[in-house]
């Protein structure tokens, strides 16, 4: 699973379990924010679809649900996102979210992995990631004078890995820090760096 990483601190064990399914059974608090996540996802696929077509082909591919999964995640079959992450982002800001996890599912990152430390990886994946949806909203001003992506803060984004490939990035990582094992189902990316399809490539903490 391909998540977005937030940071290093420890994170709480996720629930896959769809709260739309149980969404009567829950607290009005977190009712709302299930409802609220709904929309704005369904709206970044919307604006996705008629301003970055190539991501939101896969979009669709990729059933939406929602869960309390700290920030977000794919296993490259489904994406996850946590209500309590979501509510919190800017319209522009979920688009960059949805594009991250189908860029997890375009880069094949939960098939690629290997025996590589999941969270290094997903890490590795996040730089690669970034810097291709920062390249596509850079193009979207640049044809139409704005862009429906907007870049979540303190992602994972650094020059120096422009052009390099998930496994070339992986390597400088694995030099520059020291690798800690990491559970393999711990999933979350937003473009922090935990595993694919985990949130949104964050570098601060979660």
């Amino acid at each position: 699973m391909t998540s977005v990483s937030i940071g290093s601190k420890p994170k709480p064990t996720k629930d896959f379990t769809s709260l739309k399914e149980i969404v009567n059974t829950l607290e009005p608090t977190l009712r709302d924010k299930v409802m609220l996540a709904d929309k704005m996802l369904t709206r970044g696929v919307v604006q996705a679809l008629k301003h970055q077509p190539f991501f939101s082909t896969g979009m669709y591919g990729m059933p939406i649900i929602i869960a309390l999964v700290g920030t977000g995640c794919t296993d490259g079959k489904r994406q996850w996102y946590d209500p309590n992450f979501v509510v919190k982002l800017s319209d522009g800001q979920t688009v960059f979210l949805l594009t991250h996890e189908v860029m997890h599912k375009y880069s094949f990152h939960h098939t690629r992995r290997g025996k590589r430390d999941p969270k290094l990886w997903n890490m590795a994946g996040d730089y690669v990631i970034n810097l291709q949806i920062y390249d596509a909203m850079k193009e979207e001003i640049a044809r139409r004078g704005r862009s429906c992506i907007e870049m979540i803060p303190n992602i994972l984004l650094d020059e120096r890995f422009r052009n390099m490939s998930t496994e070339q990035v992986y390597k400088i990582l694995e030099q520059e820090q020291p690798v800690t094992p990491t559970n393999p189902d711990d999933g979350t990316d937003i473009g922090n760096g935990d595993c694919e399809g985990d949130g949104d490539g964050h570098n601060g903490g979660q």
